[in-house]
């Protein structure tokens, strides 16, 4: 649960940034829905611990995304569960649309309205928080760096140093948020005994 708040925290930083950045203004519906991105993970973690290993397990297992493996484990995927509880809830209607699946990474940028950009900010700055730093610099891997980037670069004016600066500089604000709330920034190397059963 700490990670995923820490993650959450740092999705909705570079959300922001990148908005900024890349000519897309943010405002609070894009922190929201930045912070609920991984809402329906969330849930599994803070409910189902066990299932949550499990899904964990699988992923690593049969290398695929987290989706297909809560699908496999629970029935659902992450994004699917979390958007049927966020409907239920109530919550903006361009919150739980921006937690959907990007289906066409095509889509030209003149052709989308300034709401539209939710969806794709939210998941970019989710695969950018997905990357693990290197080395004690912070810095990450320039290669998947650029992957990512290549899939986003049509849409958002912003080059791979610039991200990785981005990159850098969240990691340094969540540990500065994170020594305030009293909570260690570095992520646990063993599973903590769950708590529910």
């Amino acid at each position: 649960l700490k990670d995923q708040i820490l993650k959450n925290f740092q999705r909705s930083i570079i959300a922001g940034q990148i908005a900024k950045k890349g000519g897309f203004f943010g405002s609070e519906k894009l922190q929201v829905s930045a912070v609920l991105f991984g809402f329906g993970e969330y849930l599994v973690t803070a409910c189902a611990p066990n299932a949550a290993q499990q899904i964990r397990e699988i992923k690593a297992r049969h290398g695929i995304s987290m989706d297909r493996a809560s699908k496999t484990a629970i029935g659902i995927s992450y994004k699917d569960l979390g958007i049927l509880v966020a409907e239920q809830w109530n919550m903006p209607k361009t919150v739980t649309e921006s937690m959907k699946t990007i289906g066409n990474f095509q889509v030209k940028k003149s052709d989308l309205a300034p709401e539209d950009f939710l969806p794709f900010v939210c998941a970019f700055s989710d695969e950018l928080t997905e990357l693990s730093p290197e080395g004690e610099d912070g810095t990450v891997n320039g290669k998947e760096l650029k992957k990512i980037w290549r899939r986003y670069r049509h849409l958002f004016d912003i080059e791979p140093e610039i991200l990785e600066d981005i990159l850098v500089a969240s990691r340094d604000q969540v540990g500065k948020q994170a020594s305030l709330l009293n909570i260690s920034p570095k992520r646990l190397k063993k599973a903590p005994a769950p708590c529910l059963k």
